[in-house]
């Protein structure tokens, strides 16, 4: 009975950190195939609908630039209530909104309370793993990649219903209100406590900043294939063998696998070894990309890199946050606000240089993506290297 009560409370915290991930991943995925139907219930241009992922976006990017700031100040309990609330708040909003710009409100508290609830979660995680960080980091994201593959099943599911997108959104708010009722009885272990000026003294640290720069890269990259890979099929191959949108979830489902994959081998290979073959790796598939471009051989190679990169980001968190380990909100605040900015600028510039070139822009733009992240990531490690042996 004694070792059954130490390990409740770990139990509980491993609860809310693999349940709200699972969440955001279908809150993640479900958005997007949703779309089209709310842009016809709504009568929106592609412009005005477009515009709703943006309000997204810098909601998200708003509250990252504080929210290092609210862990630090008001703990982890307070900022995991708030990101439920406004999450659970604005996907209810839009689920039972009638008008354009409630819509665009309702996306906002979405991505602001995604991104609080992403940096709460992921400081608690790296709060409670000191030892073994890229290891238990991928599994947190090996149950965002559930979630991810479980939102677009839903939003199909729904899809032959009057207004089903309405019922999508209603029932993707039923998460955040469940897990917020249960973290309100929840004592939540404190975050180590740090002077104001040491806080701050952590972004003069170039391994930080190499970090941020690493997952910018590493998100265009991801993101690049994730929002044109279905595009560039379809005018490639002409849906030889697989429906684009089939292929998509293929993708993510090689992703999440990798995920899986990659939290049982991390910490045996070390998190620099594990990186430095990734890179490898992914770099001389995008090179096989250039050489076989035919829809066969692509479909091996993309299922092979989703596999290869899955762990990337994860575990370049875990390399970043390992000599900050009193500042982990800050930290992961700092880094996934530089992924998000990654998200949104690359796939948009691929987009544009499609736009001149053509949609087989895209394998040269993977390269491109993969070598410099490649690059920023040796960086990275041997900074990493460097503060750790002082």
């Amino acid at each position: 009975m004694p070792f059954l009560k130490r390990n409740r409370p770990k139990s509980r915290y491993l609860f809310l950190q693999y349940f709200s991930f699972t969440w955001l991943g279908i809150v993640a995925s479900v958005l997007g195939p949703l779309l089209p139907a709310v842009r016809t219930s709504l009568k929106l241009t592609y412009s005005q609908a477009g515009f709703i992922f943006a309000c997204q976006n810098l909601g998200g990017l708003a509250i990252l630039f504080i929210s290092g700031f609210l862990v630090q100040r008001f703990g982890k309990q307070v900022v995991l209530r708030l990101g439920f609330l406004l999450l659970g708040l604005g996907l209810f909003l839009a689920a039972v909104g009638l008008w354009y710009a409630l819509i665009l409100l309702a996306y906002a508290l979405i991505g602001s309370g995604f991104s609080l609830l992403d940096v709460g979660i992921s400081t608690i995680c790296l709060e409670l793993n000191i030892r073994q960080r890229g290891k238990a980091l991928n599994r947190l994201h090996f149950f965002f990649g559930l979630g991810a593959i479980s939102g677009p099943l839903l939003a199909f599911f729904f899809s032959n219903f009057t207004s089903g997108w309405r019922w999508a959104l209603g029932l993707t708010a039923v998460g955040p209100s469940f897990l917020l009722l249960y973290l309100l009885p929840q004592r939540l272990p404190p975050s180590p406590k740090q002077s104001f000026t040491k806080s701050l003294g952590i972004y003069r640290k170039p391994l930080l900043w190499s970090a941020a720069l690493t997952l910018c890269f590493y998100c265009g990259l991801e993101w690049g294939i994730g929002s044109w890979f279905a595009s560039w099929w379809k005018e490639n191959a002409n849906s030889v063998f697989l429906d684009p949108s089939l292929l998509t979830s293929l993708f993510w489902l090689s992703f999440t696998v990798g995920r899986f994959l990659t939290s049982l081998s991390v910490e045996g290979l070390g998190l620099s070894r594990f990186l430095l073959s990734s890179f490898f790796l992914s770099s001389i598939l995008l090179l096989l990309w250039q050489v076989f471009p035919e829809p066969l051989s692509t479909l091996i190679i993309i299922l092979s890199l989703a596999i290869v990169i899955a762990g990337q980001y994860p575990t370049i968190v875990a390399l970043g946050s390992q000599p900050f380990r009193k500042s982990s909100g800050q930290v992961t605040s700092f880094l996934s606000l530089f992924a998000v900015i990654g998200s949104a600028i690359w796939p948009s510039l691929i987009g544009v240089w499609a736009d001149e070139a053509g949609l087989k822009a895209l394998i040269l733009a993977e390269l491109i993506l993969c070598l410099v992240l490649s690059s920023s990531g040796i960086i990275t490690i041997l900074l990493s290297r460097k503060l750790n042996r002082k």
